[in-house]
């Protein structure tokens, strides 16, 4: 079910029942002598540890964030969230209205013991402009105009500065003021010099509480500083010429030293002469490298001639041409020739004779020879042709070698004038700087003796201050918002300290968002009575709003045994018997026994039979309500009661401690206290256990008071062992932090928690829609009869003398 939806939408009005909660079958129950059951199993069989899914206004108890269930992290949140705060205000409104009120008086008081303090305001105006004598070389950056202008801020707040307006204040006081003999001269007022945005404008604010001191000290203060400027120009133009003097003669022996240095230089480095042989050097280099390309067409063109002697085919004596550089052409030309013609004449031969005739070979052997002839002069031709492209190369690589030395030689010169170059051109830079250096201070020297007379003022008074008539403090429209504001505040925070000190329960809605299991019941607050009375007011008072409150409880708790009983026949499990619901709160007073008490008695008026046990052994409390019941026994009361008769009898024979109720269906079982029986051996054994199963047998509902869980654990044992818990918390009593850790305690155990009850409601101080809800809900039925004087429910309210508010001791 969502949270922000009807808590009880889901009810079934057809089947009278809530929707079915989630089951979980355990695989293994512990002994109930561990008083621990594991989280996710039942204490027996088909029930649910659960109870209803978590979430606001359902049953049961869930996980909303953290390791148990509660996000304390987002407590603070809730705390200071806007609808926390409004109900703090509602809730504490007079403390904050008181505390507002302190203020607003406080603010008052101050008002009027507080002395009256005027204000004069003189207006000076500062300038931007330096000396000239300063400017480029006493001081070369006066900084931007705030930076300027906050120094001299500064200096007027000096010690030196206040020497000398309280001087001038004297003087003026002298001349303008009421001085009286005998009386001695009021004290300088308090100064502020506060700059005008945007603007060279200061205003120079005198506070006294003498309106007349408060003028004179403004404008004495304005006078003194246009006179401490002036007197501080003049000083730093009798420095700056002093100081631009010495700094010539030090200009002077820079520039005396430049031309020394230059002078020695251009002497002992001749860069002429250095020049000139740097020119002869780069000739002689242009004409090696003239010869160098000569020598490499001349090899060119031998390897040529070389290549087209090795072409030579002596095959193609017809076809062949010779080159005309040949050494020995002709030789070769006239061979060819001869050859071409005793071919010729062989040819001619060989038409009359055959090859082997004497005149055929003979032509034969003239051509062989001239063959070889040919051969000689080719081979020589190609050797001289060799010869010569050696002689060339060797002639080659010597120019290269002498090429690369002059090369070698120029750059060393070229890096030797370069290098002396810059270092004449670094002393002819240096000459030239000091000179201007030089020239420069003269021509300030003579600027200063131009306004060494000139008024070099930075200041100068705009507006004299008048004498003030009203006061500047203090105001009361100033002062008193702030009383207010302040007690309002301090109010405010100490509400909400108190608020988050006490952490108490007072609204309905507030309790709903702060857990995570629904409220099944809210039993409205009454005055006066007795815890008898209040632990039977559901039997006195039938119709009164208590019954039916405890009335809706007993309700739901029948829906919720009817939704479980269905369940479980639904899943083919044994009913284990009468449901067992325990009633436990966080701390004593807070209700829970006359709670339980009056829902058994609304179970009992219902028909069922129903048996009531009192489990808080150590301080039971069902003996005091039901004295009269403890009293018609035997001599012996400790006989029926149910921490003797554990101690003593054992886990058995229960029938024989049961008392009789004040209505019909209703047993009890009481306990007396005693320093002798601990109460944690007997509930941590099997006697409580078998108790339980007897009473699962024996009646329809078992409703057990138990000891508060805050305090005692005695309650996590018996809620192991029960269908489900009831928490009764009291409102304006219990802490939303100790409701939240026995809720996680039960959590803890694997315990569902069926609901809250919120018990001694006052329905007349609400702060909370739903809490305005339930009181309109009483306010209609209490008008509708249920309390009309004269009617049986009214006589019963006044036989109770407006009885007891619900609380526990």
């Amino acid at each position: 079910m969502a949270n922000n939806q009807n808590p009880y939408a889901d009810y079934n009005l057809n089947q009278g029942e809530y929707p079915a909660a989630r089951l979980v079958q355990p695989a293994y129950i512990p002994p109930v002598s561990s008083g621990y059951i594991p989280q996710g199993q039942a204490p027996y069989p088909g029930s649910s540890s659960y109870g209803y899914l978590p979430g606001p206004n359902q049953y049961g108890y869930g996980y909303t964030s953290g390791a148990y269930g509660y996000g304390y992290g987002d407590q603070a949140a809730e705390f200071l969230s806007p609808r926390r705060l409004l109900k703090v205000v509602k809730r504490r409104w007079f403390m904050i209205l008181l505390l507002t009120i302190f203020g607003a008086a406080g603010a008052f008081l101050y008002y009027w013991r507080t002395d009256r303090v005027f204000q004069a305001t003189a207006l000076i105006e500062m300038s931007v402009r330096g000396p000239r004598i300063l400017t480029d070389v006493v001081r070369q950056d006066l900084g931007r105009s705030e930076e300027v202008f906050n120094t001299r801020l500064g200096r007027l707040r000096g010690n030196r500065f206040g020497v000398l307006a309280e001087e001038r204040f004297g003087l003026l006081w002298d001349a303008h003021g009421r001085p009286v003999a005998g009386e001695d001269r009021p004290n300088f007022a308090r100064i502020s010099y506060n700059m005008m945005r945007s603007s060279r404008l200061v205003q120079i604010q005198a506070r006294s509480n003498d309106p007349l001191v408060a003028a004179i000290s403004a404008n004495a203060a304005a006078e003194a500083a246009e006179t401490f400027f002036q007197q501080e120009n003049r000083e730093l133009s009798d420095a700056a010429v002093e100081w631009l003097n010495r700094q010539a003669e030090v200009q002077k022996a820079q520039v005396n030293r430049t031309d020394d240095a230059l002078l020695a230089f251009r002497t002992e480095n001749r860069l002429d002469t250095l020049r000139a042989q740097q020119e002869a050097d780069r000739m002689a280099l242009l004409s090696l490298n003239q010869s160098l390309v000569q020598t490499n067409g001349e090899l060119l063109r031998t390897r040529e001639l070389l290549d087209t002697v090795n072409n030579i085919n002596i095959n193609e004596i017809d076809d062949l041409e010779i080159p005309i550089p040949l050494p020995n052409r002709d030789r070769i030309i006239s061979s060819i020739q001869a050859h071409r013609a005793a071919r010729a004449n062989r040819e001619l031969l060989l038409e009359r004779f055959t090859e082997r005739h004497p005149t055929v070979q003979e032509v034969d052997f003239r051509i062989q020879e001239l063959t070889e002839d040919i051969h000689r002069e080719i081979a020589s031709a190609q050797g001289t042709f060799q010869q010569q492209i050696r002689i060339i190369e060797g002639q080659r690589n010597a120019v290269i070698a002498e090429i690369e030395n002059s090369r070698e030689v120029v750059s060393r010169q070229e890096l030797r004038i370069v290098e002396r170059m810059s270092r004449l051109g670094t002393l002819e830079r240096e000459r030239e700087a000091a000179e201007m250096a030089y020239k420069s201070v003269l021509s300030r020297i003579e600027e200063a003796r131009l306004a060494a007379d000139e008024d070099t003022a930075t200041l100068k008074v705009v507006e004299r201050a008048i004498r003030p008539n009203t006061p500047v403090h203090p105001r009361l429209l100033a002062i008193l918002p702030v009383g207010i504001a302040g007690g309002l505040a301090l109010g405010f925070l100490l509400a909400l300290g108190a608020e988050a000190m006490e952490d108490r329960i007072f609204s309905i809605a507030e309790l709903e968002a702060n857990i995570s299991s629904r409220i099944i019941g809210i039993v409205p607050h009454i005055s006066g009575g007795k815890r008898a009375d209040l632990a039977m007011i559901s039997m006195n008072q039938k119709f009164g709003q208590v019954a039916e409150a405890f009335n809706a409880i007993r309700v739901i708790l029948d829906h919720i045994n009817l939704t479980r009983q269905r369940r479980l026949k639904k899943e083919g499990v044994v009913s284990p018997g009468a449901q067992v619901v325990m009633f436990c709160s966080a701390s004593p007073s807070e209700g829970k026994t006359v709670s339980a008490t009056n829902v058994a008695i609304t179970s009992a008026r219902a028909g069922q039979k129903t048996l009531l046990i009192d489990c808080d052994m150590r301080r039971p409390r069902l003996a005091k309500v039901f004295e009269e019941a403890i009293k018609s026994t035997e001599e012996n009361p400790e006989k029926y009661s149910l921490l003797h008769h554990l101690s003593t009898v054992g886990g058995s024979n229960f029938e024989e401690i049961l008392l009789p109720g004040p209505v019909e269906h209703l047993d009890l079982m009481a306990s007396l206290s005693s320093t002798e029986i601990n109460p944690a051996d007997l509930l941590s054994g099997a006697k409580i256990q078998n108790l339980i199963s007897w009473a699962r047998q024996h009646y329809d509902r078992v409703i057990i008071d138990t000891p508060p869980i805050g305090i005692i654990s005695d309650g996590l044992v018996i809620a192991g062992l029960s269908d489900g818990v009831v928490v009764v918390c009291r409102s304006a009593q219990t802490r939303h932090r100790a409701l939240r850790h026995v809720l996680m305690q039960f959590k803890g155990v694997g315990c569902s928690v069926l609901g809250i009850i919120v018990n001694d409601f006052n329905m007349r101080k609400v702060h909370e829609p739903l809490d305005v809800h339930y009181r309109d809900f009483s306010e209609t039925y209490s008008k509708a009869g249920y309390e009309t004087k004269g009617s049986a429910p009214a006589k019963e309210a006044e036989s109770l003398k407006a009885t007891a508010s619900l609380k526990d001791e």
